[in-house]
């Protein structure tokens, strides 16, 4: 197996991580962070099964991006 292959396997792990990689963008979602830290009302952009990186945007900070690691991630609660 070749760097190259290496680069293409997914390494996230969890269930969390899993249900990112299918959500839907635009979807509303709460997020639950493995330190007892909550996220409300966040909205899904874009997540990247590389680098395990989920992106968010937050109707409270206009113009931002909340960049979150889903493996850090403890639970995701997803409307609609």
């Amino acid at each position: 197996m070749g760097i190259e292959d290496t680069n293409r396997q997914h390494r996230c792990e969890g269930c969390v991580c899993e249900q990112l990689d299918d959500l839907q963008t635009g979807t509303l979602v709460d997020v639950f962070l493995s330190g007892g830290a909550v996220f409300t009302g966040l909205t899904f952009v874009n997540f990247d099964d590389r680098t395990c990186c989920a992106f968010f945007t937050q109707t409270t900070a206009p113009g931002a991006t909340l960049v979150l690691d889903c493996e850090k991630m403890q639970g995701i609660r997803i409307f609609g």
